[in-house]
């Protein structure tokens, strides 16, 4: 699994993705703009690509496809199923062109839209806020 503290290539554009879906999230408790609804919708909304490394997906599809359970030691009940439906679609794709190479297909997977972020909606608000938080440190003199 990654390790603790460690980011990904695209978590400039992952956390612009999620502001994105945040404003556009209606919601009927629209009196608070920082409403867990609001963020629970914005989770909820289709994303532009899975937020997982290919190298790390390759990883745990590979492990997958032999039989092992890569996902028993993640606790995260989000990223379980982001990886599962990974490894399904994988699968899919397969039984399609079983003379790809899974790295390919695991490639064209994850960089294409997902049916949602996969992430809680206290971490995607916690996320952002700290990289807002950051962004106006670093404009500080």
């Amino acid at each position: 699994m990654k390790h603790r503290g460690s980011n990904t290539d695209f978590l400039l554009r992952r956390n612009a993705a999620l502001i994105k879906a945040y404003l556009a999230a209606d919601t009927e408790a629209a009196d608070s703009p920082l409403c867990r609804d609001r963020w629970q919708r914005a989770v909820t909304l289709p994303a532009e690509r899975f937020w997982v490394s290919e190298e790390r997906a390759v990883a745990v599809v590979r492990a997958m496809l032999r039989g092992d359970n890569p996902l028993s030691r993640v606790r995260n009940g989000y990223k379980r199923a982001m990886f599962e439906e990974i490894f399904r679609r994988v699968k899919a794709h397969v039984t399609l062109r079983p003379d790809q190479p899974i790295p390919d297909i695991v490639a064209d997977i994850v960089n294409n839209p997902a049916p949602s972020f996969y992430m809680d909606p206290r971490s995607a608000a916690e996320t952002v806020y700290l990289h807002i938080r950051n962004r106006k440190r670093k404009k500080r003199p």
